[in-house]
Formats: structure tokens, sequence, C-alpha cells
């Protein structure tokens, strides 16, 4: 039976419901634009971090503005995101 270090080790999956869950935490939300995207958030954040797994050692369960920050940082797409909502095609959207 497989052991762990402290914890459960995060995978993608859990690590971007975290994120998301996140973001959609205090008032107003960190990331007030995801609560209209699960959908179209996770996988792609499941797809981003299958190429930066080493992203998930920094995220902490118990800091969510600190993991919406470390994201940010690191990602630049996923910070536009957060402040800007989904990007092409959204409704209104400029082109």
């Amino acid at each position: 039976n497989g052991g762990g270090g402290g914890g459960a080790a995060l995978t993608c999956e859990t690590g971007c419901e975290l994120l998301f869950d996140c973001g959609l935490t205090g008032t107003p939300p960190l990331c007030v634009y995801m609560e209209a995207d699960h959908d179209g958030f996770v996988p792609e954040c499941i797809a981003g971090c299958m190429e930066q797994p080493a992203l998930l050692a920094l995220l902490d369960p118990e800091d969510c503005p600190g993991n919406i920050m470390t994201v940010s940082t690191v990602n630049p797409a996923f910070n536009d995101f957060c402040d800007n909502g989904p990007g092409q095609g959204g409704a209104g959207g400029a082109q």
C-alpha cells in the first residue's frame, strides 16, 4: 500500500480542482471569472499540469491566495484568465 509524505500528494486532477475552488474563495472571489468556466478551466489546467508537474509542489491546500498568486506568477495565461475571464470567443470578446 503506497505510503506518502506528509498528507496526500496532489495529482493534476486534484491540484486543478483545488485551484478552481481557490479561485472562488473570498469576497470578491480571487478569480471572479472562474465560476462560469469549471468545464473549460479544469481540463485545460490538467493539460498544463501534465507539461509542468513541478507546479503541484507549489500548491498548498491551506493557502488559496498564495496558490492563486503563485500560479499567476508562473503562468501568464492563468493570470489573464483569472483577471479577464476566458479569452477567444467569449461573449462580446474583441477579435
